[in-house]
């Protein structure tokens, strides 16, 4: 999804659409992650998940289903954290980011 030049103000239907468009990437992202035959390929390969598998359970799927919620309440857009608006750009590159930048970079510390 390419930025627009300046980012919706919300309450408009431009939000709204940007919103709805949104839900639809991280729909789609959950259902990619979870593709059962996958996993279970991998169990019955390896005896266990890979890492990367056991990543996308702990802590994306986390994120992805916090943002549908946050959709869901209205509140998407705004730092669980923080409770600032996350830059537009952060949404387009991580469509399920929950917190602003500055407050993620502080959690990572």
């Amino acid at each position: 999804m390419e930025a627009p030049e300046h980012p919706p103000a919300r309450g408009t239907e431009a939000w709204s659409a940007f919103v709805q468009a949104q839900r639809q990437r991280i729909v789609e992202q959950l259902e990619r992650y979870n593709n059962v035959d996958t996993a279970q390929e991998q169990l019955a390969e390896r005896g266990d998940l890979t890492p990367y598998q056991r990543y996308k359970i702990g802590t994306v799927w986390h994120y992805l289903y916090r943002a549908l919620a946050k959709i869901n309440e209205g509140s998407y857009g705004r730092c669980d954290r923080c409770g600032e608006e996350i830059a537009h750009s952060r949404l387009l590159l991580v469509p399920a980011a929950v917190q602003c930048a500055e407050c993620g970079r502080k959690e990572e510390r």
